[in-house]
């Protein structure tokens, strides 16, 4: 196994546990259809929660090509 392998099995392990993390976590709405449905609607608790993951996950994968750069470049 090289590098790449360990680095691509790694990833996606951490990506499973993040997606089973955040299913246990977060509810969708009874009227969505999806995801990315537009006519769910948020409280503003759930807003919040929302905008936290996306900048948790915006910091987190700059961290990731950060890193990846400085493994292979």
């Amino acid at each position: 196994m090289d590098i790449y392998d360990l680095l691509i099995q790694n990833l996606g392990m951490w990506l499973a546990i993040t997606n089973q993390t955040l299913i246990y976590w977060i509810d969708m709405p009874a009227n969505a259809t999806g995801p990315l449905d537009p006519s769910i609607s948020l409280t503003n608790a759930g807003f919040n929660v929302v905008r936290e993951i996306a900048g948790t996950a915006i910091q987190l994968s700059q961290a990731l090509v950060d890193f990846v750069n400085t493994l292979f470049w």
